[in-house]
This record gives C-alpha cells, sequence and structure tokens, in this order.
C-alpha cells in the first residue's frame, strides 16, 4: 500500500521487487501511473478512494476492477449537479456528496467532496453486494490546468522519474528530473496533444556522498 506518486517512482528504481499486488492510496491516482506499475511490475494495482474527512476510506477496488465498492454502512453517497445541487440518476456523472451515519466526532451533512464522479447501478461481477463509485474522474474547474492532468499524460514517461510545475511569468515551467536522459520533444510531442504549451527545464543528476566523522554522518 502507497501513495501513488510513491509506488510509481520506487517500480521504477527497483523494478525487480515485483509485488504480487499493490493498493494505491491517499492521493488522486492517475491511469498512467495504474498503467505503468502493473506493467513494470507484472502485478494488478488495486485503487481507493477516501479523504481525510472520511477516516478510514470510503471505497476500494475488488478482484473485478469495476468501480470501487463503497463502505455504505458508514456513508450515504450522492452525486449532484453541481449548478443546481439536485441529485442525479445512477450512472450520471456529477459532483460526489456525502452524509456520515455513524461518526459522532465530525458527522458529515451532504458534504460537497469537490470530486467528480459517478454511481454504478448494475451487480458487480464479483458477486459483492455492496454499490459501487465509478471511477473518480477528477475535481471541478476541471477545465484548468492542474497536477492531476499532468500526472495522467507525463505520469507513463519511465525516464521521467520527477517533475514539477510552476507559473513563471505567465507560463508554464515544467522541471523535469531524468537521470538517464529526457526526449525533450517526445515530452513537449505529448503535452502539445493535449493543448498545453510549457517550457521544460532539466533538473541535473545529483551525486550524493555519505562519509562517516567524529561528529556523525556527513554529506557531501
Amino acid at each position: 500500500m502507497a501513495q501513488p506518486g510513491f509506488a510509481r517512482t520506487l517500480c521504477l528504481a527497483a523494478p525487480e521487487l515485483s509485488p504480487r499486488a499493490v493498493l494505491l492510496s491517499a492521493d488522486y491516482i492517475p491511469k498512467s501511473f495504474v498503467k505503468l506499475i502493473e506493467r513494470v511490475w507484472d502485478c494488478t494495482v488495486y485503487t481507493h478512494y477516501g479523504m481525510t474527512e472520511t477516516g478510514f476510506g470510503l471505497a476500494v477496488d475488488c478482484r473485478c476492477r469495476d468501480g470501487m465498492h463503497m463502505r455504505d454502512d458508514e456513508f450515504m453517497v450522492e452525486i449532484i449537479d453541481s449548478e443546481t445541487l439536485l441529485p442525479l440518476p445512477d450512472g450520471d456523472t456529477g459532483e460526489i456528496v456525502l452524509t456520515s451515519l455513524r461518526n459522532r466526532a465530525m458527522p458529515l451533512i451532504r458534504y460537497r467532496t469537490g470530486d467528480i464522479g459517478r454511481l454504478i447501478a448494475v451487480p458487480c461481477a464479483c458477486g459483492g453486494s455492496l454499490p459501487r463509485l465509478g471511477r473518480v474522474e477528477g475535481r471541478l474547474g476541471g477545465d484548468s490546468l492542474n497536477m492531476a492532468t499532468l500526472d495522467e499524460l507525463l505520469g507513463s514517461i519511465k525516464e521521467l522519474l520527477y517533475y514539477d510545475a510552476e507559473i513563471l511569468d505567465g507560463e508554464l515551467l515544467i522541471s523535469c528530473y531524468a537521470p538517464a536522459g529526457l526526449d525533450r520533444t517526445g515530452v513537449t510531442a505529448i503535452l502539445a496533444a493535449a493543448g498545453i504549451k510549457a517550457k521544460l527545464r532539466e533538473i541535473p543528476a545529483l551525486n550524493i556522498r555519505l562519509t562517516n566523522s567524529k561528529r556523525g554522518i556527513r554529506i557531501k
């Protein structure tokens, strides 16, 4: 079990680990991360959806990985139209709204998560009876650029171990850490295909040495 970004970094740094299964949680989970981890480690990746407000989480994949089974004894989940605030039929995509059923310390009443998803009405092939939540598709206002969008676009590039983004002088600057070398043309093409124009900056590789001294371990 790991955060998506940590699991991605670990699978690229140690492809020989080859776990049988991985559970991703605690952050937005890009499809590109799932595909990369499954390809490198040849394992099954399960996803978990929740937030700090839900404590132990809200929903998790089963072996069929066709929607996440929800803890319906703990939460009532609704999908609403973010403009009218009216409930939407099962299968329609809208904002995820939660009401806690057992939490007396910090109860949630129609709590607007800001996440976008849908409810799945048809039974799951696994045989489980718990209701399912379809893939969480992102956040409200998703038309604007955000890190989730960049994760989906850049997360499948194995050579790219780390990246961050910032707006500098009105332009998008993406700093990339790719010790094995970065295909700048390829990255630019991936971004351009999604209508994103950005400057790329390569972060130089760091050579760190640990040495012992009387005062402890020193980093050079």
